[in-house]
């Protein structure tokens, strides 16, 4: 299982990835809509990475981090159509983008409807399709997508781990044994992740928890505060990158013992 660091904002720490050897990541829409397309991409230079996944970014705004929005249906329609503009822009060569997941906001009724129509916008992208447990029996859905994710932040809130263990592998066992990708979101559990190793990706933040909070821990070196990494690399120049880079290397390791090879 391809293990995707999950980014903030808008590839604001590629170079830290690329430098380190990470061939995965995840980054979000939300900060390029934001940022009202000012941005400019290198392509070529993000086409290092084997693989990207880039999220809707709906989350921050359905679950308030952006306050003063009211997400309605009139909404969702505007964000899918500067979605799919954006997406048939990008020169990513192997992307795979996620679809509005509107599930529990709007009802998985509506959420099928936008889901028919990203699709019939955009034949020839890989769109990934996200279960919730709104959606109820998985199987329509299993049949339905080429690359199928599960939110495991969903269901350890909603769900015990027991529960939460049979949907996972309920899903993963079935939609791989029918030849489909599965990608577990927001899967920072190491033990899920060496459990469910036959998937095709997952993506975690776990990597960023000493640029975030301080203090990096990882079983290969207990917990480790981020200054340490950061005068392994000296103060001057790019110190913050440098100590992002480091993290991500421990952890790029340590995704190799549990989730697999990670080239």
């Amino acid at each position: 299982m391809k293990v995707h660091f999950a980014d903030m904002g808008c590839f604001n720490n590629a170079d830290a990835l690329i430098n380190t050897g990470v061939k995965y990541t995840l980054q979000t829409f939300h900060q390029i809509h934001k940022a009202k397309y000012k941005l400019s991409f290198d392509f070529e230079y993000l086409n290092q990475f084997r693989h990207l996944i880039i999220d809707s970014g709906l989350f921050s705004i359905m679950f308030n981090y952006d306050k003063n929005v009211v997400f309605d249906s009139v909404f969702a329609e505007k964000w899918q159509f500067d979605y799919i503009q954006w997406i048939k822009t990008s020169r990513f060569k192997n992307a795979s983008f996620v679809e509005l997941d509107v599930q529990k906001k709007l009802g998985p009724d509506y959420a099928w409807d936008l889901r028919y129509r990203l699709r019939a916008e955009l034949p020839d992208t890989q769109i990934i399709n996200v279960y919730h447990l709104e959606d109820g029996n998985p199987d329509k859905l299993i049949e339905y997508a080429n690359y199928i994710a599960v939110s495991i932040p969903e269901l350890r809130f909603n769900v015990s781990r027991k529960e939460l263990l049979s949907i996972t592998n309920y899903i993963t066992s079935k939609a791989v044994s029918k030849g489909k990708k599965v990608h577990l979101l927001g899967c920072t559990d190491l033990k899920l992740m060496k459990q469910f190793d036959f998937c095709y990706s997952c993506d975690s933040t776990s990597w960023m928890a000493g640029s975030r909070f301080g203090v990096f821990k990882s079983k290969i070196t207990g917990p480790l505060h981020v200054d340490v990494a950061r005068d392994t690399f000296g103060k001057r120049g790019r110190n913050k990158l440098h100590a992002i880079a480091y993290c991500a290397g421990i952890m790029l390791e340590e995704y190799r013992k549990y989730a697999g090879d990670q080239s």
